[in-house]
């Protein structure tokens, strides 16, 4: 934790001594989605799965939906009364406990504990993650309504590489054996060969512009935004009751040890970096977004080693 917290300190300081302004920071996060986090999920699906393997994994992304589902319903009962007076607040507090930080900040944790196959799995679940962002999390920060256009964000650019690389694997198994073995002795095995390693290289990158830019966004936050008692109603809800419930439905389902083990990493994570761009977009409180994003990710330091040592 302490090395990826180290990360986001580099961001957080190159903010603040404006070698990185706001502008910058945004445009890094745009590219970290569309072009190295696509190459990263190509490159491990491409090399860690086949046909049999996808086929036994649906509990990962039925699991990443599960984890989104039971903050949904946390967020929303929490919610409701006079504790949160402003919609804005309201709505953002639904949506931090519907998503964490489902990919960005398990990745270098997976890469260090169990490497790159348990890599390959943590991008798989989040597919779940990612219906449940656009579908459970766009009615916590509408309030409850859902429309076409939420449904049309699924089709973003890591989606649709999860999608095309999951094809690929497919086709891979398809295809003869007799003609696999010929073009992959010659040329269009060496170009195929060269695409993967060059996705590799690129997808490498996306730990540590994620945790800049993370820590881009936390170098603009002040004390009046963190201090608050619904800011420490988040926080004890984010980092310990739904892990809590979460954890103990990953336990009592018949999961593989390697699918729960990645699960139960994403289901202690903190608050996702995402959320305050799109509390922006959604019309929510993107103060509280980016201040529940800071607070819950300090406290990880402490709470995510904890829940590791327990449950793994």
């Amino acid at each position: 934790m302490m090395s990826i917290f180290l990360m986001i300190a580099i961001g957080f300081w190159a903010r603040r001594r404006d070698w990185i302004d706001a502008d910058t920071a945004s445009k890094l996060s745009r590219l970290t989605l569309t072009l190295f986090y696509p190459a990263l999920i190509f490159s491990s699906l491409i090399q860690r799965f086949d046909r049999t393997s996808l086929l036994h994994s649906w509990p990962l992304p039925a699991g990443g939906l599960m984890i989104a589902a039971v903050g949904f319903g946390v967020g929303w009962l929490l919610s409701r009364g006079r504790i949160f007076p402003d919609p804005g607040e309201r709505t953002a507090f639904r949506f931090q406990c519907t998503m964490n930080n489902y990919t960005f900040l398990p990745l270098p944790l997976l890469l260090m504990l169990r490497g790159d196959e348990a890599v390959a799995a943590l991008i798989f679940s989040a597919l779940g993650s990612e219906i449940a962002c656009w579908t459970l999390g766009v009615m916590a920060l509408t309030g409850g309504s859902f429309n076409r256009k939420a449904l049309r964000r699924l089709l973003n650019v890591p989606m649709i590489t999860v999608a095309f690389a999951m094809a690929m694997v497919w086709f891979r198994e398809s295809v003869p054996a007799g003609y696999l073995a010929v073009v992959g002795g010659g040329w269009l095995g060496d170009v195929a060969l060269t695409v993967v390693r060059a996705a590799d290289l690129f997808g490498s990158a996306t730990i540590p512009l994620s945790m800049m830019v993370a820590g881009c966004h936390m170098a603009e936050l002040r004390v009046s935004h963190v201090a608050t008692s619904r800011q420490a109603l988040l926080l004890g809800t984010r980092l310990v009751l739904i892990p809590s419930l979460t954890v103990a439905l990953l336990f009592l389902l018949p999961l593989a040890p390697e699918m729960r083990e990645v699960l139960l990493v994403v289901a202690v994570m903190p608050c996702a970096v995402t959320s305050v761009v799109l509390a922006q977009a959604y019309g929510s409180d993107s103060t509280f977004a980016a201040s529940s994003v800071f607070t819950t990710q300090i406290m990880a330091l402490l709470t995510v080693p904890l829940w590791l040592s327990w449950t793994l």
